[in-house]
């Protein structure tokens, strides 16, 4: 029998272990939730839900502003060693009485992982190393050097323990081989967190040009370059464009045009109601549109690519692993309106070039851009170390 791919009575126990909830899609995109989901098909799973400290997290939050104010820095509490210490603390005791587990996954759990005392293997899987966010994400400016060490100890510590983390980019996977000087790190893609309610090829085949509509999903307005889609709208409708802009997740800071503009402040993915909103904007979109000015892996690219929509984006972190110009969108090395809102007048102006696009970014998320795709590969990653 293959390993990781037995039938109900045979298949071999894991344990899924994440300090957030993995059954709530609310957390961290979903992505936890499709893993589970996703490896339950291939194992039996045991859940241990590791504690969030809320309490210890709010006296943190109080040191890191004190930190902030005296020293003029920011001290990165989240990622330190005190949490990673209680992490590993509670997490061993729970693991002291687990026998026959074929290995340990573990979501984006560096953090929750350095100091784990168990004989288990562990495997983690991520977008980054948080080391490789600092100066880069506006949130992890400005850290005070202990703080930069502490983080990378903790991590360098936890990938000592890991037999094998899985990456979604090229961007993490290349950072933490050659920062940490480790092998054990493979890439796969990890898939969309939503399914078209109707035949995908089909839709884009019926879509109407006029208007032809953008979206932008973003729960983070600056980061994610909100500004700069207002300023390829405001180009486009300039132009005389038939365009329109459904924004979800945020709201623009400034008011826009009604007429061209839909502001969705908020969907919830858990509920039936959220995910067929969802459903019926990306159904009816054209182009999915991220300037964003940081990132690591969106998920919502490659929920665009299981709706067909090509993504226009930004050259930054890990997202040249996901999109490919000419084939399921575009990379602009200048992250500025002028070169999105070009690339959308040629789009527009020529029918078979979004047709063969479109087409092209749904045959990615099949071919790629799964879950399928990702348990398998996790799979086979796991059965050459395990």
């Amino acid at each position: 029998l293959v390993k990781g791919n037995k039938t109900n009575l045979e298949r071999e126990k894991i344990i899924f272990l994440s300090a957030k909830n993995p059954l709530n899609k609310s957390n961290w995109s979903g992505i936890p939730f499709f893993m589970y989901q996703s490896l339950h098909e291939h194992f039996e799973i045991e859940l241990i839900q590791g504690l969030e400290f809320k309490f210890i997290r709010r006296l943190g939050y109080y040191a890191s502003k004190l930190f902030l104010i005296v020293f003029r820095k920011k001290y990165v509490f989240d990622y330190g060693i005190l949490i990673s210490l209680l992490h590993g603390i509670y997490y061993s005791l729970k693991l002291i009485a687990k026998h026959r587990v074929r290995f340990i996954f573990c979501p984006a759990g560096l953090t929750e992982l350095a100091f784990i005392q168990t004989k288990i293997p562990i495997v983690s899987a991520g977008d980054c190393s948080t080391l490789q966010l600092i100066d880069y994400y506006p949130s992890l400016t400005n850290v005070l050097s202990l703080s930069v060490k502490e983080i990378a100890w903790v991590e360098k510590k936890a990938l000592a323990k890991i037999k094998l983390q899985l990456f979604s980019s090229l961007w993490a996977s290349d950072f933490t081989r050659k920062h940490f000087s480790i092998n054990n790190v493979v890439e796969i893609p990890f898939g969309a967190n939503l399914v078209a309610s109707r035949p995908v090829e089909s839709i884009i085949h019926q879509k109407k040009t006029a208007p032809f509509n953008l979206v932008f999903i973003s729960v983070d307005w600056h980061r994610k370059g909100g500004d700069i889609v207002l300023e390829i709208l405001h180009s486009l409708v300039n132009q005389s464009i038939p365009i329109h802009l459904t924004i979800v997740g945020c709201k623009p800071p400034r008011h826009m045009d009604s007429g061209h503009l839909t502001i969705v402040e908020h969907i919830d993915k858990n509920s039936e109601n959220g995910k067929l909103l969802l459903d019926g904007i990306l159904c009816n979109s054209h182009l999915m549109l991220l300037p964003t000015r940081a990132d690591c892996t969106r998920i919502v690219i490659a929920e665009a690519f299981a709706y067909g929509l090509p993504v226009l984006a930004n050259k930054t972190g890990g997202i040249p692993s996901m999109i490919t110009d000419n084939v399921n969108g575009y990379l602009f090395e200048k992250n500025e309106a002028v070169y999105y809102v070009n690339k959308i007048v040629e789009i527009y102006n020529d029918s078979l070039m979004y047709n063969r696009l479109a087409l092209s970014s749904l045959k990615t998320s099949i071919a790629t851009y799964n879950w399928n795709s990702w348990v398998s590969s996790g799979i086979n990653a796991i059965n050459k170390i395990i």
